[in-house]
């Protein structure tokens, strides 16, 4: 497959599986006679699921911007060893681990910050079954010992292969490795997103981006606005005296080299976080600190019911503590999963609230639109067209810019530039997610919505827009267009509603679908009013 280099020839090549390099085109040693690994975050926070400085660090803030990192524990549920190379020939041959905050408030779920990945380094293969230094405590308790899965291997050395050791393969049948948050938040450690394909699992290491954030406290690490934390603006969630309060969640992912197809949906585990106060400056933990600005504590909720959730996104804290929420996903062909929320309110008022997430789980396309289908109907009102998009920063060169919204004849859309036009738009990229919103006259019934694949098809043939059903759309109006306030039957209030619509200038008033309100909408309208319906 030939491709064609432009100035973003390395994002390019990485997102379609390309080579980039000696080390980049490796292939990865998994999977070996008939068995596979399968990593998954066995605990958000890591040493299983403790809340000290272990479990997540705060660098403090600078400009209305705080810093943070979050440690981690993954385990090998599967029956074969992970690989965990990190130098010589196959450096790039080990996981990326991302961290990603989201807050729950009023009907939305939205992310609110992300950092770049740690690169991971000497698997410690620990069998330990104690908490205090993670072991296989967490493994354990997402499901203990799975059928022909028994045991704890370490130090597993393949045959064939010099010069490597134990510390390069994570043994299979629930052996963990923790990294505490100050691994997670060092520097050094941290890659870029842009350079990682998420299905494949491959990338350049050592990694080409390594940073520019101007105020080097905050470079790559775990970024959230303090605005997003503030009590004030998001008042603080609890259980019985603030219910309908602000909740928040920490997500970890794992994205591997070796891991077989099957075990690529699970790489994801969430756990709810708290926030506190806000702590001064010189009270941050980790080093490289910023001392200019207070920002606001975080730490993990305690007691029954707030452990790490395993092998789950974060959204998944969507529906759980909503039931009116519908989750579904899709997968793009031959690549990664979209996962598409959605809530409808009614408003009360003869109008309803429509709210989307959209996650690209390990979609390394990522997605370019996003559409809502609607009756091509003057009695179908679309307003307050809004949308969310997560923040880039320290050096990624993704672009900012809000998506086009527009109410359509067949749809309200949302749409980034393209691929062909700007590699580097704003496209949903892998671990990131977007919301889009709107509010209708029309009451919501089952549907699909459309996802429009952004990079390159990465085999001929393959479709570049997912049609993502078992969601809410606007419902259609009556099938008689002169029952202009679509409640049932042609009327005389249809005429007062249908010329107080053209005279206040309401777009339902194009009756004609001109694009512009004229003398032909009023004689038109009246035309169908009395021929009347069927």
């Amino acid at each position: 497959m030939a491709v064609r280099m432009t100035r973003w020839s390395v994002v390019c090549a990485l997102s379609l599986g390309v080579a980039a390099g000696s080390t980049f085109g490796q292939a990865a040693f998994g999977p070996r006679a008939g068995a596979f690994p399968d990593i998954i975050v066995s605990s958000v926070g890591g040493s299983y699921d403790t809340t000290g400085n272990s479990a997540i660090l705060i660098y403090g803030a600078s400009g209305g911007v705080g810093s943070y990192a979050i440690g981690s524990d993954s385990c090998n549920i599967g029956a074969a060893p992970g690989i965990w190379i990190d130098a010589g020939t196959y450096q790039n041959q080990h996981p990326v681990i991302g961290g990603q905050i989201y807050r729950l408030f009023n009907g939305r779920f939205e992310q609110i910050g992300s950092g770049w990945l740690k690169h991971g380094f000497c698997a410690a293969d620990s069998c330990s079954s104690g908490n205090s230094s993670g072991g296989q405590q967490g493994c354990l308790n997402v499901g203990g010992n799975p059928p022909g899965r028994v045991g704890c291997a370490t130090d597993y050395n393949p045959p064939g292969f010099s010069g490597m050791t134990g510390c390069d393969w994570l043994g299979a049948g629930r052996a963990t490795d923790t990294y505490t948050a100050s691994l997670n938040g060092g520097q050094g450690y941290l890659g870029p997103r842009s350079e990682v394909n998420p299905w494949t699992g491959q990338y350049p290491y050592p990694y080409i981006k390594n940073g520019s954030n101007p105020v080097s406290c905050l470079n790559k690490r775990l970024l959230v606005r303090k605005s997003d934390l503030d009590p004030a603006n998001y008042p603080r969630y609890d259980a019985v005296n603030n219910p309908q309060g602000a909740q928040y969640f920490a997500e970890v992912a794992y994205i591997m080299t070796d891991q077989w197809p099957g075990e690529r949906y699970n790489d994801y585990s969430y756990r709810r976080l708290v926030v506190g106060n806000l702590v001064p400056a010189n009270a941050s933990t980790g080093s490289n600190i910023c001392t200019a600005e207070q920002t606001y504590s975080l730490n993990f909720a305690t007691g029954p019911g707030n452990l790490t959730v395993p092998m789950k996104p974060a959204i998944e804290a969507w529906k759980q503590a909503d039931p009116t929420v519908r989750l579904v996903f899709a997968d793009a062909p031959n690549d990664g999963r979209f996962y598409v929320g959605c809530k409808v309110t009614d408003r009360g008022d003869g109008t309803w609230q429509y709210e989307y997430a959209v996650m690209n789980m390990n979609s390394a396309r990522g997605a370019g639109s996003f559409m809502v289908p609607k009756a091509n109907s003057p009695s179908v009102q679309i307003t307050e067209m809004d949308m969310r998009t997560t923040e880039q920063h320290s050096g990624e060169a993704f672009s900012q810019t809000k998506w086009a919204m527009a109410n359509e004849a067949g749809g309200v859309s949302f749409t980034t530039d393209t691929f062909e036009n700007n590699a580097m738009a704003n496209a949903i990229r892998w671990s990131n997610t977007y919301n889009f919103r709107f509010v209708s006259n029309r009451a919501p019934v089952n549907g699909s919505v459309r996802i429009g694949l952004f990079g390159p098809a990465v085999n001929s043939g393959d479709a570049n827009f997912l049609n993502v059903a078992g969601v809410q759309v606007p419902s259609n109006p009556p099938s008689c267009p002169a029952d202009f306030n679509a409640v049932g039957g042609v009327t005389t209030a249809d005429i007062f509603d249908f010329v107080n619509a053209w005279f206040s200038g309401d777009t339902a008033a194009d009756f004609d679908r001109s694009n512009d309100l004229t003398a032909a909408d009023i004689f038109d309208f009246l035309n169908a009013w009395f021929a009347g319906c069927p």
